[in-house]
């Protein structure tokens, strides 16, 4: 077969099931070959490595600082999640066996535009793969997806022509079990490196007498609990248990242990739609989260091929390159991800077009009719499909971070200036992939016909790239003023008080024009506008956004343009160019001067074995340590990079403290006195470092010697320029008249739902917040849990059994015991299932264990006789609505009337860690645990809750959110075993503690398999539309969550409650849960939803009716509650609230129907909102 391949294909890399068909190479580089361009390579900053001897010698002081990737992953906000429809999107790049010039950290002229992404908003994972044993990706790579918030994978690849690959699973065994030194260097590579963990792709299975799947899942796990949290490990579908390459082009029982190690799977290219869903059902039936079965899409597939079995992947005909869409829509169908491999596709097969056929591929835009490539028949072939093109499925991220957002329009491939050509090989452009910023999205598609085309292109200049908006008379039309707009950036920006918005750029229409051009800045209370006058050159202007409404967010930035001037038909007119975009939460307007000062600046001479050359090195003065919400670099401090001009010559920019000068420019400048300026630009692209101007030039530069001088003998600099910051342009009478600039009222108001922490709170005479509860209450609850220790008698301790309750209950133990109450005389019950602590049950219970103390945690309130009747001490601590009162001779804390009402666990923790403040590291993450359990983990930590920043870096919020679903598992069970959850949670020692028990995992899946068998009810709704009731029937405990689910789904203006009614739980009982509407969830005053009240209401004038439900009928909180009532009675009860029965809607029959417009218009998408500022 070998003799049917071409280069190109001999380099792809993982196979779609015909591997075999495919020699090991037997030729090539010699060892000493490999090792020179190894050297070689090592100066362009890339990392590889060909064997394990070389991986195994690997070691931090091996690496050299121009391969390693200075930016931190630019963490986007948690977006609102836009529903079915969307897929998650992974890229698998290998672009002719990668490590390309263009890919170096040194910008090289090319002549022509290569791969470099240019959708990254649409991309949540890039993986770099190259025909290497361990492939890192190159940092050019890293800091751009990085600064796009998109996380970057390196390979690991054993192919059959690997040697010694069993070094792979060498190990020892220790009582711990098994101790991989491979999954420490993996972990040590990744992280010196700066990137995000690893793609596995074992490619040759291992020795039969060696083999043992346990030891491999065993590796497997180790290396993704060693990588963290904050990084991914994926598995490839190759290697099964059985020990074969079998592509199973699925998830399936033959790849789920090594699967589930990995926590996600790439399937191979050759699936089908029915493998696809096998392969949900499979994971939800396990542990896997159907977002991390990533499903392998071959662009490729659409190529010719002389294969008898030619390449294939979804759909099986014509599948890949221009229909990769297609198989990204049906992944989103199933709501699994999509795994794109080589979507350099574009740029290898069509050379000179490559991002014309990259815009087909995601864009569905056409092509011209002179595309060709080597299949022969292009244009029949590689026709776009304009229904599905990827970006159409493709799940769309917020541009930017939560704090700020800055972008300079960089594309990763840039011009310079005639003079310079020389250093570029007499190339006009030269490549600098590792610069590109977030770039704009694509217009979106308009319906109807357009009489004027609003569309935005980059545009190069010498060392700048300039968005240009451009608008195109498309056909004849009316001459009256027209309202245009343009999305640019989809952005999730937390407003806080007020908020900078700054821009650079030029609006190219003449000053008489009577256009109105803005910026809009759409935001969840307004849309804000921000005027740019005409002008005859670069302008940089700010506004200040102010925000009245607490929780407010930036949605969206784009163009407003109104009274175009009218051209002919064809034209296209120049608007407006945009050098930098930044919005910030504070005003740059009249900055400070830079915080750091860049010093010790000197030449180096380097004599490697590859090649002598010189580098630029610097320092800086590190003042500062952080600066406030901008990211800092483990490399390069407060810096994204540095501007480097030597000579008058711009460099470049350089992403460490150091950087290789070209050669050309070392001999011109040898024996000269040189200039230099290094200015060191802050991730939100601020100037923040500049080196302090000297007198007088010391040294010259000299051409690179076989020896390195010492450091006293380095060159140093003169500087005799400085930059400065350009003026900033703001015309008062132009702000004044953005004011007067509207948009078509709303029709549908949006809501805002308060950010929780800032809900008023309740005060005393003085003035003082009260909070978490009364302060008599809180000194009353330490008194008697100091009485307790000091007793040193029987004590029971009663938590409700879910996170809140779990971890209040493990905060009171740890207390007491540090307080010096022995573990022995502490019991903990919960009531049997179906149960409460008021039961007679519960009494006896109690009674039989004789306490002297009891303490009652989140478990509801209501006036019942004493717990038990025995003389005792009882203490119960909630923040639950208490309408009648606690328990006869009880002493209690409530939280329930001092807002932002506080969790039991993070009240518990308010009264406890004063007691004992060395307890802090033990159970601050118990009150985040349990305060997550009720609130979620989007909860902000700000006044009045506690400052938790400290306990949150040990913890991450995610492991800690997977410990909230693991412990809430078993009371929602069929079995009910709390005691396992209880157990787990107050003999742990961190989250991750929680997250290795078997038991928990095992009643999750459980819990997880009755949730999706029951979550997808109808639901029906009452009489007056305020109540959809669903009716499920499950031995577990899942209304609560459906009741949840469908709560922040359901949309309608008239809806209030959700309600899920359990008829399986509890024999001859209905159980249950109600929740406020998310349409609902900020009214405030008298519209405000009281669950409660809203349920007692109904049955208000059947008073016999509501003796019948009892006493657990509507407990809980006002919104979010519940009940426990009996089967006949829940029927009166639905039958009262008209249940299924609205009333029918009746038509004219001989009324003409008439045909619905379309109303998501994109004028209409920007006239949601319920009001407009100017600024």
């Amino acid at each position: 077969m070998a003799y049917l391949l071409g280069w190109k294909d001999i380099l792809r890399p993982i196979r779609d099931g015909y591997r075999h068909l495919f020699p090991s190479p037997d030729t090539g580089p010699t060892p000493e070959e490999r090792r020179k361009q190894r050297d070689l390579d090592r100066l362009k900053g890339f990392t590889y490595f060909d064997t394990f001897d070389q991986l195994e010698a690997w070691t931090e002081a091996n690496s050299d600082p121009l391969q390693r990737s200075n930016t931190p992953l630019l963490t986007r906000a948690d977006d609102v999640d836009d529903g079915p429809g969307k897929a998650n999107v992974l890229l698998i790049h290998d672009y002719s066996g990668n490590y390309h010039e263009y890919e170096s950290v040194q910008g090289i002229g090319v002549a022509d535009d290569m791969y470099a992404c240019e959708y990254l908003q649409h991309v949540d994972t890039f993986i770099y793969f190259s025909h290497k044993l361990v492939c890192v990706p190159p940092p050019t790579w890293s800091n751009t997806v990085h600064r796009n918030g998109v996380r970057v994978l390196g390979t690991l690849l054993i192919e059959p022509q690997t040697e010694g690959w069993g070094d792979l699973l060498k190990h020892t065994t220790d009582n711990d079990g098994f101790a991989f030194p491979m999954v420490k260097t993996l972990v040590g590579i990744a992280t010196h490196y700066g990137f995000d963990g690893w793609l596995v792709n074992i490619e040759n299975p291992f020795p039969k007498d060696t083999w043992n799947p346990d030891i491999l899942e065993a590796f497997l796990c180790q290396l993704k609990a060693q990588l963290g949290e904050s990084r991914q490990l994926i598995w490839y579908d190759a290697l099964t248990t059985s020990n074969k390459i079998s592509y199973q082009n699925a998830l399936s029982a033959n790849n789920l242990p090594f699967a589930e190690a990995c926590g996600s799977i790439l399937t191979n290219y050759c699936w089908t739609a029915a493998d696809a869903e096998k392969s949900l059902q499979l994971a939800l039936s396990r542990k896997l989260l159907p977002q991390n079965i990533l499903f392998g899409i071959d662009v490729w597939a659409q190529n010719t091929s002389s294969f008898t079995h030619p390449r294939v992947t979804y759909p099986e005909y014509g599948g890949g390159g221009t229909n990769t869409g297609v198989a990204v829509a049906k992944l989103a169908e199933f709501g699994l991800s999509a795994g794109i491999f080589a979507p350099a596709w574009s740029f290898e097969h069509f050379p000179g077009h490559g991002r014309d056929v990259e815009h087909a591929v995601w864009e569905g835009c056409p092509l011209t009719d002179d595309v060709e490539c080597s299949c022969g028949d292009c244009t029949s072939r590689h026709r776009p499909n304009n229904l599905f093109p990827i970006l159409k499925n493709a799940r769309e991220r917020s541009a930017g971070s939560e704090n700020f957002f800055y972008t300079d329009f960089s594309r990763a491939f840039g011009m310079h200036e005639n003079e310079e050509r020389e250093f570029f090989n007499g190339h006009s452009m030269h490549a600098q992939l590792g610069t590109q910023a977030i770039l704009p999205r694509p217009p979106l598609p308009k319906s109807g016909k357009q009489t004027i085309e609003l569309s935005h292109r980059l545009e190069h200049a010498a060392h700048r790239t300039r968005l240009v908006i451009e608008a195109k008379k498309a056909s004849s039309g009316p001459e009256q003023p027209r309202e245009e707009y343009l999305p640019l950036f989809k952005i999730n920006i937390a407003a806080k008080k007020s908020l900078c918005l700054e821009i650079t750029s030029r609006n190219n229409l003449p000053p008489a024009s009577d256009a109105v051009v803005c910026f809009y800045l759409k935001t969840t209370e307004a849309i804000h506008f921000h005027e740019i006058p005409p002008s005859d050159s670069t302008q940089k202007s700010t506004s200040s956004v102010e925000f009245s409404t607490p929780g407010s967010r930036v949605q969206g930035l784009g163009m407003y343009i109104r009274g175009l001037p009218n051209p002919a038909v064809g034209e296209t007119t120049k608007i407006l160019e945009v050098l930098e975009i930044r919005i910030a939460s504070k005003s740059p307007a009249n900055p400070p001067p830079p915080s750091y000062l860049i010093r010790n600046v000197r030449f180096e001479n380097r004599a490697q074995r590859a090649r002598e050359h010189t580098r630029l090195c610097w320092d800086y003065d590190d003042r500062e340590q952080m600066v406030k919400d901008v990211p800092y670099s483990h490399i390069t401090g407060p810096f994204s990079h540095f501007s480097i001009c030597v000579d008058g010559v711009r460099v470049g920019r350089a992403y460490a403290l150091e950087h290789p000068l070209n050669e050309i420019l070392v001999e011109r400048l040898a024996g000269k006195e040189v200039v230099v300026e290094v200015v060191g630009v802050s991730f939100d692209g601020l100037m923040r470092a500049l080196i302090p101007q000297l007198s007088k030039p010391i040294y010259k530069l000299s051409k690179p010697r076989t020896q390195s001088r010492p450091a006293n003998q380095l060159f140093a600099l003169r500087q005799t320029r400085q930059l400065s910051a350009p003026t900033i342009m703001a015309s008062p009478a132009k702000r004044k008249a953005q004011t007067h600039l509207s948009l078509p009222n709303s029709k549908k108001s949006k809501i805002v739902v308060p950010e929780y922490h800032l809900t008023p709170s309740r005060r005393d005479e003085s003035g003082e917040v009260v909070w978490p509860a009364r302060k008599e209450q809180i000194e009353c609850a330490r008194k008697i849990i100091r009485q307790c220790a000091e007793a040193r008698k029987p004590t029971v301790i009663l938590p409700d059994k879910d996170a809140d309750g779990l971890s209040s209950g493990a905060i009171l133990q740890h207390t007491l015991t540090s307080l010096g109450l022995p573990p022995e005389l502490i019991s903990v019950y919960f009531p049997p299932k179906g149960s409460n602590v008021h039961d007679e049950s519960t009494k006896k219970a109690l009674t039989a264990r004789s306490p002297s103390y009891i303490f009652v945690l989140d478990q509801g309130s209501r006036k019942t006789p004493p717990i038990i009747d025995s003389p005792h001490t009882c203490l119960v601590i909630d923040h639950h609505f208490a309408e009648s009162g606690f328990p006869e001779g009880s002493d209690y804390v409530t939280a329930y009337d001092c807002p932002p009402v506080a969790t039991s666990a993070l009240l518990t923790y308010h009264i406890c860690l004063p007691l004992d403040p060395d307890l802090s590291d033990q159970i601050s993450w118990l009150a985040i645990l349990g305060t997550y359990g009720d609130l979620g983990t989007a909860i902000k930590w700000e006044p009045p809750f506690p400052d938790m920043t400290a306990t949150l870096k040990h913890h991450s919020r995610a492991a800690i959110g997977n410990a909230v679903t693991l412990v809430n598992a078993p009371r929602r069970s069929a079995a009910y075993n709390v005691e396992d959850a209880w157990n787990a949670v107050i003999s742990a020692s961190d989250p991750k503690s929680i997250h290795t028990n078997e038991k928990l995992h095992e009643t999750s899946v459980e819990v997880r398999r009755a949730t999706e068998h029951w979550t997808h009810t109808a639901p029906k709704f009452s009489a007056d539309a305020t109540i959809a009731v669903l009716m499920i029937s499950s031995a577990a405990q899942i209304h609560p969550v459906i009741a949840t689910r469908w709560a922040n789904t359901l949309r309608s203006n008239k809806l209030e409650i959700v309600m899920c009614a359990n008829e399986g739980y509890l024999p001859d009982k209905i159980n249950f849960s109600c929740r406020v509407a998310i349409w609902a969830q900020a009214r405030e005053g008298e519209d405000k939803v009281d669950i409660i009240k809203k349920l007692e209401s109904i049955v208000a004038e059947d008073k016999d009716l509501r003796a019948r439900l009892g006493e657990n009928f509507a407990r809980g909180h006002k919104q979010a509650s519940g009940g426990i009532v009996g089967k006949q009675e829940w029927e009166e009860f639905k039958k009262l609230m008209g249940v299924g029965e609205g009333a029918k809607k009746t038509t004219d029959v001989g009324a003409k129907k008439e045909k619905p417009t379309q109303k998501n218009i994109l004028t209409n998408y920007f006239a949601k909102t319920p009001k407009v500022q100017g600024v």
